[in-house]
């Protein structure tokens, strides 16, 4: 059976029976449930006497109820009596020791922790709490610009370099306010400006009007408020000299120097270049007189050759008047001369049999044949030859030899008697 009383001591009984309703036996059990009584009554020696409990006197405390993201939370239990503790608070904290300490707190940790003591093996238990304030670290994040060369206060120092830089200051809360500080560096706008003046001209740079070739440079302020550097690479167009070598014919004109002009001289013209400075020409003029030209020409009779405006067969002078190389009339005056052919009368003798390159061919009869060759002139020339055949001298010649001996003739040694040739 259950015991809902209040005796100091027992939180369970636990009483036995036996078969004729005796009681057998009873068990007294404390708070964290272990026997503490044990009776058997086949005598009544143990007995016990069960006095009341006195509940302990606890309190709940902190050194600081105000603490700063990260610091140590201290917490202190206090009692009249030795007990056992048990602390419970925000974010799932508990702790069954006196003083806790809870590290590295957050604002999460803000709250009632409460504190409950009891004595052993009394249940009467008592309690207090206490609350705890943790507050934020603050964060403040600025994004400065500056100018190159300038520089920003931030990580303790005046800063010429971009990065991140950090300053820990006191909050109202007497707690740490962290300024992040993203330090960005500007860049300082430049730009080249080419510009071409013509020799004499000026143009305003580098603070001044510039006459020479060269670079300038004027420092104005960007939309940034940085410095914008301009720089100017001037230069200076000198005039451009063109030199011209012109021809024309005897009683020709030419436009030089202003005016048309038809004697030979050097002449000069200014005009506009393309760089819009002045382009001065220099027009070296010369006339270039008739070109005379004799030519001596022979040609064979029979041929003909171009002169005087036809074909020409019968020698002469003949005079032509043509546009030369350069344009102009050119005179060529022609000496003809017309070679007559050269005849040739020659006498050739060969023997009979024999054969003589003439009339065309090889020839072998007596006679006369014409050969027509090319002179030294590049003309015919005739040539008659007379060819004569020269017949055989025959002469008798007696031999004799004695019976037996031999005599060469006739291609052969002999030794009949007999005519040979």
């Amino acid at each position: 059976m259950s015991y809902t009383g209040s005796i100091c001591n027992i939180n369970n009984l636990l009483i036995g029976f036996r078969e004729a309703g005796q009681v057998d036996y009873v068990k007294i059990f404390d708070a964290s449930n272990i026997a503490v009584y044990y009776e058997e009554f086949n005598d009544c020696n143990n007995l016990a006497v069960v006095q009341d409990c006195i509940a302990p006197n606890v309190t709940a405390s902190s050194p600081n109820t105000s603490y700063c993201q990260s610091d140590s939370i201290k917490l202190t239990g206090t009692a009249n009596v030795s007990v056992q503790y048990s602390w419970t608070g925000p974010n799932a904290f508990s702790s069954s020791i006196a003083n806790p300490v809870i590290p590295n707190a957050i604002p999460a940790s803000s709250g009632w922790y409460k504190l409950t003591g009891y004595v052993n093996p009394c249940t009467p238990i008592n309690k207090d709490s206490v609350y705890i304030t943790v507050h934020p670290q603050k964060y403040t994040n600025v994004y400065p610009y500056i100018c190159p060369g300038d520089s920003y206060l931030a990580g303790g120092s005046n800063q010429t370099v971009p990065g991140l830089y950090y300053d820990t200051l006191s909050a109202a809360t007497g707690c740490d306010s962290i300024v992040l500080t993203y330090l960005s560096m500007l860049t300082a706008s430049a730009s080249t400006n080419t510009v071409s003046i013509c020799s004499g001209d000026s143009i305003l740079a580098g603070g001044q009007f510039q006459h020479l070739s060269g670079s300038y440079f004027d420092t104005l302020v960007n939309d940034d408020g940085c410095d914008s550097v301009i720089t100017t690479m001037l230069t200076v167009i000198s005039p451009l000299y063109t030199n011209i070598s012109h021809f024309i014919c005897l009683g020709d004109s030419f436009f030089v120097g202003g005016s048309f002009q038809f004697t030979p001289g050097i002449y000069h013209d200014t005009v506009a270049a393309f760089t819009g400075c002045d382009s001065i020409i220099i027009t070296n003029l010369s006339v270039i007189q008739p070109v005379t030209t004799i030519l001596d020409v022979a040609i064979c009779e029979g041929d003909s050759y171009l002169a005087g405006g036809a074909q020409q067969t019968l020698a002469g002078t003949y005079t032509d008047t043509i546009a030369s190389s350069l344009g102009c009339d050119s005179i060529i005056i022609t000496n003809l001369a017309v070679i007559m052919p050269v005849y040739g009368y020659r006498t050739v003798s060969i023997c009979e049999n024999d054969s003589f390159l003439t009339g065309g061919a090889y020839q072998s009869t007596a006679g006369l044949y014409l050969d027509t060759l090319t002179g030294a002139a590049g003309c015919d020339s005739v040539l008659t030859t007379d060819l004569q055949i020269i017949l055989p001298l025959f002469q008798n010649l007696d031999a004799f030899i004695c019976q037996g001996d031999s005599l060469f003739v006739g291609g052969n040694f002999q030794q009949l008697t007999r005519l040979l040739q």
